[in-house]
């Protein structure tokens, strides 16, 4: 007998409700044995379960084991984060010729698009399928002046599962002014689905790194890792590295960006077998290990440690406003912000 091939399906449920009432909706993608759910609040990619050995299905991300705290999130777990990805030095910038005064959200500098950045807010989210694929299309808006930054923005975050374990995420942008933009996903990954990651083996596509000074913030340009405990340009055991460097909080420019051919990032996790290609045509990654995820409650009742997972988010060079050397971040009026990032996982 002819076995039809699984059809994909879009699944929908009420999450949790906002502290002013309105419903946040999680929405589960199943494509063949994968399925990942998103959430409309900060389009939030809230879990990735993908089959074992075993037959039974294991969730690679963490998150919060109660759905109200992903209103204020205050880990990013999942969460799409803009306007502008990791930091602007103490909150400022000049672009042409007009300085701008964003939000100060983490010590004396901005992070992720400050108080009221895309973590922060209600999507309007509209999902189906399309052959062999499950999507979701969450929008959202920006006005001027949000955050301190210029421009009416629109931005758009579409998800496609396949039946292959591939997660493509699309983020498109407009805006009326010349502004900043710089779109990621920030899930945390632990393929093994409990523990720490500090056995998982790291490769990143770069052979150089950004040094930083106080609040982590870029020095100047990017300097050779070779040689230096910061190099993960060859496998890397994540434990060596944790114990070599304390734990990482790193952008790394990815060789030839923009080539979403070649894997930037391979993460392989040797005692379940499950590895993780990341692609993208985003000019960096910043590699973040968990450093300071101890003590908080996560998934299934359990407290994470630090290196309980880690982040691997595609974006353009930190307080790169500031640096006229970086890649340029700047969305001009008639032009459109592209940045396309693939999860490729398989079991």
């Amino acid at each position: 007998m002819k076995v039809g091939r699984i059809q994909p399906l879009v699944e929908s449920a009420l999450f949790f409700k906002t502290t002013d009432g309105r419903t946040a909706t999680l929405y589960t993608l199943q494509s063949g044995s994968f399925s990942a759910s998103i959430c409309d609040w900060g389009a939030t990619l809230v879990s990735m379960q993908i089959p074992s050995a075993g037959g039974d299905a294991v969730d690679v991300l963490l998150g919060h084991e109660n759905p109200y705290e992903y209103e204020q999130n205050r880990g990013h777990f999942g969460a799409t984060v803009g306007r502008f990805a990791n930091r602007i030095v103490q909150g400022t910038f000049s672009l042409d010729g007009i300085a701008y005064a964003l939000d100060i959200n983490e010590g004396e500098h901005h992070l992720h698009g400050g108080f009221n950045g895309f973590s922060n807010r209600l999507w309007t989210a509209v999902a189906g399928t399309d052959e062999e694929r499950a999507f979701i299309q969450l929008e959202t808006r920006s006005p001027d002046g949000e955050s301190g930054y210029p421009g009416n923005v629109a931005v758009s975050a579409r998800f496609t599962l396949s039946p292959t374990g591939d997660l493509r995420v699309v983020y498109k942008g407009t805006s009326d002014k010349a502004t900043p933009l710089s779109i990621t996903s920030h899930p945390y990954f632990n393929l093994q689905g409990r523990g720490n990651v500090l056995g998982h083996v790291l490769r990143l596509r770069s052979d150089t790194v950004l040094p930083v000074g106080a609040g982590r913030i870029p020095s100047g340009p990017p300097v050779f890792v070779s040689g230096t405990v910061l190099d993960v340009s060859v496998d890397s055991i994540v434990g060596d590295v944790v114990a070599r460097t304390g734990g990482v909080d790193a952008c790394y420019p990815v060789l030839e960006p923009g080539d979403l051919s070649t894997p930037a990032a391979v993460l392989r996790d040797p005692g379940s077998g499950r590895s993780l290609e990341l692609y993208t045509d985003m000019p960096a990654i910043q590699l973040y290990t968990g450093n300071s995820l101890g003590g908080r409650h996560g998934k299934g009742g359990t407290v994470y440690e630090n290196w309980s997972g880690l982040c691997l988010e595609p974006e353009y060079f930190p307080d790169s406003p500031n640096h006229p050397d970086y890649p340029d971040c700047v969305l001009r009026p008639g032009n459109t912000y592209r940045h396309e990032l693939r999860f490729v996982f398989r079991p």
